[in-house]
């Protein structure tokens, strides 16, 4: 049974997804050799240690060009599974060419949105390589999403957790607003301005985890996710749990277990949101999915 979910799904379509895996893994790898994206931990293994502070290291600054980078068979699970075949994708906070380059060479129409002009230099400089055109745009998405004519058929993005990691020193950047209330204030805004150009009957995907205080107590970032799209007219439809590898949260736990009784947090949140009253209406806008493609054995390729 299992075989057949992964040949039908790419992978098994449960709560609980699993990077570690071997089908997860060598696809990884494939994309990763066709990308050229780099290999990094999830922003969920950054935990903040309440005996360090912002100054001596709990903001992880984050150089343009290095950002973590998201996983790239998340990107086509969500994109197989939520968006229609050669749809629209709107990413409000895009960061690294990753959901760019994967939505369109999987055949989806992608536009992502991000403050800095060094990243989105960088992000068309690794389209051209790889002979992809996912189009992007310079900007606060506060205001350049309102300016969009188009109604999209998937929205995605992974936010900025708060100030656990600095991009910019834009004082419109999420990251820079260090008071948590302020932060989700925009937050919201952003979501809503997001949901208005999503088209009915369709899905947006945000991948998050939780975040600390500067106690060491969550903030409970997920569930004010779940909120701001609640609020926004969308209600939760899907929620996994993101599997990931141990990488050096091995190191750390000794300490932060050791001292202040903290798990060490290997899994992030995909949270997946309906803009529709009647999920029934589902089946008549999302086909069969189709997994006959491959992906290129180098970056000259095509599907």
């Amino acid at each position: 049974m299992a075989k057949e979910l992964f040949k039908k799904f790419l992978q098994p379509p449960f709560t609980y997804l699993n990077s570690r895996n071997s089908e997860w893994t060598q696809r990884k790898k494939q994309w990763k050799e066709w990308g050229g994206f780099d290999e990094d931990e999830s922003r969920d293994s950054l935990v903040f240690d309440p005996g360090v502070s912002k100054k001596d290291g709990h903001q992880k600054i984050c150089s343009v060009g290095s950002l973590l980078e998201f996983d790239p068979v998340l990107a086509e699970l969500i994109y197989l599974w939520f968006c229609p075949p050669n749809g629209s994708i709107l990413d409000p906070m895009c960061g690294g060419p990753v959901r760019g380059t994967v939505a369109s060479q999987l055949g989806y129409r992608y536009l992502g949105i991000d403050l800095r002009q060094e990243q989105i230099d960088i992000d068309q400089k690794r389209s051209q390589c790889l002979n992809v055109t996912p189009s992007y745009i310079v900007g606060d998405s506060l205001i350049e999403v309102p300016k969009l004519k188009e109604q999209f058929d998937c929205i995605i993005c992974c936010p900025p957790y708060h100030t656990l990691e600095k991009y910019s020193d834009d004082p419109n950047d999420l990251s820079n607003i260090d008071n948590y209330d302020d932060f989700l204030r925009v937050y919201n805004a952003i979501i809503v301005e997001c949901v208005k150009k999503l088209k009915d009957n369709r899905f947006a995907c945000f991948v998050v985890g939780d975040i600390r205080d500067e106690n060491g107590f969550y903030r409970g970032f997920v569930n004010d996710t779940i909120d701001c799209f609640r609020r926004a007219g969308t209600r939760l439809y899907n929620e996994a749990i993101l599997v990931n590898v141990v990488g050096s949260v091995s190191l750390r736990v000794n300490r932060q277990f050791g001292i202040y009784r903290k798990l060490g947090k290997l899994h992030q949140n995909v949270l997946v949101f309906y803009k529709g009253s009647n999920c029934k209406n589902i089946k008549l806008d999302f086909p069969e999915i189709d997994t006959n493609y491959h992906i290129p054995d180098d970056q000259s390729a095509l599907f």
